[in-house]
């Protein structure tokens, strides 16, 4: 079972790692656009801001403490794991499906990577 530090900090960087990803995401939908309401550098910044900040207190606050659970039962597995980090974007489907089904994605990418770095 990982110590509640580790796991934050494998939670932050598999954060830091999706908002770099949508980083890139923005940027390419951003240049694709017809569009030119910001610079691609601009929308590029702000998928990463965003990404990360809306991210990091669901880690802290949701992610991790689910993480910890599922760990001290024994049930941290790809499965497991993979629903947690759905979770929160399912959630919010019916408040914005587009919005959700992204967020169930960043989520779950972020839920696998945690998991990844903490078998480490």
């Amino acid at each position: 079972m990982p110590d509640s530090r580790k796991l934050i900090r494998s939670g932050l960087h598999a954060l830091l790692a999706v908002s770099l990803a949508m980083f890139c995401v923005a940027a390419i939908d951003t240049a694709i656009t017809t569009l030119d309401i910001v610079s691609v550098s601009t929308g590029a910044f702000f998928g990463f801001i965003f990404t990360f900040l809306v991210g990091a207190p669901i880690v802290v606050v949701y992610g991790v403490p689910a993480y910890m659970l599922l760990s001290r039962r024994g049930s941290a597995n790809w499965l497991s794991v993979l629903l947690l980090g759905l979770l929160p974007g399912l959630a919010f489907i019916p408040v914005s499906p587009r919005a959700g089904i992204l967020a169930a994605a960043c989520g779950s990418a972020i839920a696998l990577l945690t998991h990844s770095f903490v078998r480490r």
